[in-house]
């Protein structure tokens, strides 16, 4: 399987005369937790549950270490952070403060993980189709498909 993406037009800004493009994903969906740990275990002697408890031990793990201060690296998938948000304060005694909240968490992927990706060549799709969003009942997706493709749905789509 390849990266999928479709080329978009991007706004110009004020008084540009370019026409300027981009290239966009077009994703093939969300890997949830239980669809990874049966592949992973699927393709190792693990079993599916226990995938699923060491992740969610690991899930708890860093989000305590992160808020002890510490920063992660997982070999082979990368580094995780603390990330800070910074306010200006500005007092009436004209003094000035700065308020500093934890904003989230940074991650900086490993070089491993980046080549992995990297070795796929990516592919253009043309043409648009909106389908059921199975993570929004009710509402529709816009995907980005090749007209045999979009064919194809339409076919599968009226039987």
């Amino acid at each position: 399987m390849s990266i999928k993406f479709s080329v978009y037009k991007t706004p110009r800004p004020k008084g540009s005369k370019d026409n300027l493009e981009h290239a966009r994903l077009v994703s093939r969906g969300t890997k949830g937790l239980e669809e990874i740990c049966r592949d992973l275990s699927d393709a190792c002697t693990v079993n599916s549950a226990d995938i699923k408890g060491v992740l969610e031990a690991l899930t708890v793990y860093m989000g305590r270490e992160l808020g002890y201060g510490y920063s992660i690296e997982l070999d082979g998938i990368g580094h995780f952070s603390p990330a800070l948000r910074t306010r200006k304060i500005s007092e009436e005694n004209g003094k000035i403060r700065f308020s500093v909240s934890v904003d989230g968490v940074n991650f900086r992927c490993s070089n491993r993980l980046k080549e992995m990706v990297k070795e796929e060549r990516p592919k253009k799709v043309k043409g648009k189709m909106f389908l059921p969003n199975p993570s929004k009942p009710g509402k529709k997706r816009c995907w980005n498909i090749s007209a045999s493709m979009k064919a194809s749905m339409n076919r599968i789509m009226q039987s």
